[in-house]
């Protein structure tokens, strides 16, 4: 189960990097090339589904940091963050 919540935070936070980047490309475009409604229809189209998937990754890291290994420890002991410091 904790792999499969991990797979869906790291496919919701790559979908988010890759809106925001979408996102803020697209704009950039349109403001060199003067492009106005551009400018206001990238934000409608694109940063929907950019929120919805932050949204997820960031109920999906709450309920990670909650997560617990089958040997009952927390999940970040595992992945050694503990020990990094």
């Amino acid at each position: 189960m904790l792999r499969i919540v991990r797979s869906l935070f790291t496919l919701a936070t790559v979908l988010l990097v890759l809106g925001g980047i979408v996102l803020v490309g697209a704009q950039a475009v349109a403001l060199v090339l003067g492009r106005g409604a551009w400018l206001e229809a990238v934000p409608e189209v694109v940063g929907p589904p950019t929120l919805i998937s932050a949204s997820v990754a960031g109920l999906l890291a709450f309920v990670l940091s909650y997560a617990r290994t089958p040997s009952g420890t927390p999940s970040e002991v595992e992945d050694g963050a503990s020990q990094a410091a």
